[in-house]
């Protein structure tokens, strides 16, 4: 029985597991045109959200069509530059990333998702 008691014990100690990544893929791709100027620009972006829970996920893919419309927003609303490096998609990225958050928080009270990821992104 001491060993029972001593496995108990290493058990209590351990963190808790930290919750399994999910991720939710919004279908179809985002497709449209940026900047200004004689030449129009398109972009394709393919988003993925990840989230902590099953919860989080039932939020997201209910509020899809807000997301996506913010998102479509957004990518429109780019300047010619938005897509031209590296470091300005990440830029991006990221404000894609506090956009997504935000309406989630307006709408359930929580941000839900913890980043967002350009599974594919083509700008020409």
């Amino acid at each position: 029985m001491p060993v029972l008691a001593e496995e108990e014990e290493a058990a209590e100690g351990e963190a808790p597991p930290k919750p399994q990544a999910q991720y939710v893929t919004m279908t179809p791709a985002f497709v449209g045109n940026y900047g200004v100027g004689p030449r129009i620009k398109f972009f394709k972006a393919e988003v993925s959200l990840r989230v902590s829970s099953d919860e989080a996920k039932a939020q997201v893919e209910a509020n899809q069509p807000l997301l996506r419309n913010q998102l479509v927003m957004l990518f429109n609303s780019q300047p010619d530059e938005a897509l031209a490096s590296v470091e300005a998609k990440e830029a991006l990225r990221k404000q894609a990333l506090a956009e997504v958050q935000k309406a989630l928080k307006e709408e359930t009270g929580a941000e839900q998702v913890e980043d967002l990821l350009f599974t594919n992104l083509i700008a020409q």
